[in-house]
């Protein structure tokens, strides 16, 4: 069987980080057969294409996450392959402040179970459930849907478990009231579900909180983050909430899963909100045309002390009991705070009392990369009037060496910003997607020249269409250890090799393949002869295809196990390619 790998959770160690060790990731093409040499064969089954596709998904949300994991500014190296995180997102409860609200339950998971329990539901039978020591937002234990020796939820089985809370009394509750919790998630985006439920009958049925297998939670929840769920409807009740994680089914389930922490329940709230944004004329104000910051720490000191993460576009929204706030950023090496001068301190007095615009402004050398990514409807390569934005789309930025060094993912309106702190030659590139043609650029990338840090680039748009005729072309790059010219199951696949792609009218591709030795051209124009090869490594020797693949392409196709194998020549060999010099 093919694989794509997984990311793995291994214990604790010193001063209360969270160690992490960067495997290769294992995700199993649990339906899918390798031909027996590597011969190249065209996908008529849709299904089999589907399966084929949400693998190629599933590999890149790990690449991704790979990739966050390696740009984090909290990440300290303790091995080769091992790192940690520091524990940042919290919520903690001071019982010597004053407040006029109510905290009915609060739990941060660091005394035993406490009466939480667990449950497999009717649609698994492996329950996943357990404390654990590898990853929590605060202290050192959490609950984590995953297997302490993996790191991560693949079982071959379909995961369907709950975790249950103690039963909460909220029979004196004002509204509103409010349920926080800290979570960080790691899933398959589309198919495996973080739901949370609420019984008022000591567990008997359930209701939904927050979404039901479909419409929840799932895919990068961008590590550690506080989530907050309105209990207004259960005043005067006695509760019980579920944390209720399915995968729908047994594949593609080689990610970390998701992971709970901190529970906190209380009434009357008020809002502290602001944003977190990039002063590039470092004049301490928020100007117009200046962007967010993502992912900047935000802590709210008080009764309740939380501390949160920006999202997206560099907004934060706290909610807390009534009572006093220190609000405070913190700080990142290299970045020096313009707004305000110090720390802000607030009063939530009343119900329902909303702070706003409790901004942070910093600056640092740099400039921005933003544009629009749209479905051209016309298919002309502009952006009309009758083009509508195309979300949640991933657009990379690689330096001259083609290293991808940063990556958004566009946001309701299209829109994706890039950051630059050095001059240097790069290229900004849009992620394939299987059926998707680019009209603007046509090859799907900008190559840009940044010789300072003045000025800014902006409206490098992306335009695509949808196509059913469109094509594509899969495979894997593989140790071929013992030299047969197969793919046998033992032998690995290899990462960083370039592969190409050529065609009249459609000029020069180049991918480099994974962390797992794949790589896809992907919505290719039809009725073409393609011509794919590998771009030679020295101390490696070829053994298949004899030199290249000649695919010809008419429309609608779907090409997979164009693999390339090698073996290691070894000291003292003499090695070369036979090729056919047609001109």
């Amino acid at each position: 069987m093919k694989q794509f790998g997984t990311f793995s959770f291994i214990p604790r160690t010193g001063n209360n980080f969270v160690s992490l060790l960067l495997f290769v990731v294992m995700l199993s093409f649990l339906s899918l057969t390798i031909a027996s040499a590597s011969q190249p064969g065209k996908i008529t089954s849709d299904k089999h294409k589907e399966t084929i596709l949400r693998g190629i998904s599933a590999n890149e949300q790990l690449n991704d996450y790979k990739l966050q994991i390696q740009k984090s500014k909290n990440l300290n190296k303790i091995g080769a392959n091992t790192f940690a995180l520091k524990p940042e997102v919290q919520i903690k409860l001071d019982e010597t402040m004053q407040t006029t609200s109510t905290v009915f339950y609060y739990d941060n998971m660091e005394s035993g179970t406490n009466g939480w329990t667990t449950q497999v539901l009717f649609g698994g039978t492996e329950d996943v459930w357990h404390q654990t020591t590898s990853n929590a937002s605060s202290a050192t234990t959490s609950w984590w849907a995953g297997i302490e020796e993996q790191g991560n939820y693949a079982t071959s089985n379909r995961i369907d478990a709950a975790l249950v809370s103690p039963s909460i009394d909220l029979s004196s509750a004002v509204a509103p009231i409010s349920l926080l919790f800290t979570e960080s998630f790691m899933t398959e985006q589309g198919w495996d579900f973080c739901m949370v439920e609420i019984s008022i009958d000591d567990g008997s049925s359930w209701l939904p909180l927050r979404g039901i297998y479909g419409h929840a939670p799932n895919g990068n929840s961008g590590g550690w983050k506080i989530s907050n769920i309105s209990l207004d409807a259960f005043a005067g009740a006695f509760v019980k909430l579920r944390f209720h994680f399915d995968t729908g089914d047994p594949l593609f389930n080689g990610f970390p899963g998701w992971f709970v922490d901190d529970v906190i329940i209380y009434d009357q709230a008020g809002t502290i909100s602001g944003k977190k944004f990039f002063d590039f004329n470092s004049n301490g104000q928020k100007d117009s045309d200046e962007r967010g910051l993502r992912d900047w720490l935000i802590t709210a000191s008080g009764h309740v002390t939380l501390t949160t993460r920006t999202n997206a576009w560099g907004n934060y929204n706290l909610l807390l009991p009534l009572g006093s706030y220190t609000i405070s950023e913190g700080q990142q090496s290299g970045w020096t705070q313009t707004m305000p001068v110090g720390n802000y301190s607030v009063e939530l007095n009343t119900l329902d009392t909303a702070i706003t615009d409790l901004d942070f402004g910093n600056n640092k050398d740099g400039i921005f990369i933003t544009g629009m990514k749209f479905d051209d409807v016309n298919k002309n390569g502009v952006k009309d009037e009758g083009d509508t934005a195309l979300v949640n789309w991933r657009i990379n930025l690689y330096n001259a060496n083609g290293t991808r060094i940063d990556f958004d993912r566009t946001d309701s309106f299209g829109v994706y910003t890039l950051y630059v702190f050095d001059p240097g030659q790069y290229i900004v590139e849009e992620t394939e997607k299987y059926g998707w043609v680019a009209s603007l650029p046509d090859s799907g990338r900008y190559r840009i020249s940044v010789p300072n840090l003045n000025s800014n680039f902006t409206n490098l748009n992306f335009g695509n269409y949808y196509s059913n005729e469109s094509n594509a072309i899969v495979g894997q790059k593989f140790h071929d250890v013992n030299m047969n010219g197969m793919k046998d199951e033992h032998e690995p696949g290899l990462a960083g090799w370039t592969i190409h792609l050529t065609a009249q009218g459609v000029g020069n591709k180049y991918r480099v393949t994974d962390d797992s030795g794949y790589y896809s051209f992907l919505s290719l124009p039809k009725i073409r002869t393609y011509r794919v090869r590998e771009i030679h490594q020295a101390g490696w020797c070829q053994s298949v295809p004899e030199s290249l693949y000649v695919l010809p392409i008419t429309m609608g196709e779907f090409y997979e196990n164009v693999d390339f194998g090698n073996h290691e020549t070894g000291p003292g060999s003499i090695s070369g390619t036979k090729f056919f010099d047609r001109n």
